[in-house]
């Protein structure tokens, strides 16, 4: 599996902001719709998974049982 550190130089998103609103505001607006979206939807569907900022991006953990 790819780290997204690893692979942040593919995609230029990586990011210093300390959270998932911050990071949406640094966001090139042409990607920032989707981002939006996408988070969106990330909150509608994982409801109790953890969402954070790390390795320069956003990050949802699931948490373990």
């Amino acid at each position: 599996m790819l780290r997204p550190d690893k692979i942040a130089h593919l995609t230029n998103t990586t990011s210093d902001a300390k959270n998932v609103t911050d990071y949406l505001k640094d966001v090139p607006e042409k990607r920032k719709a989707a981002l939006t979206k996408l988070r969106q939807f990330c909150n509608e569907i994982l409801v109790g998974c953890e969402k954070k900022m790390a390795y320069g991006g956003q990050l949802i953990r699931r948490q373990r049982h």
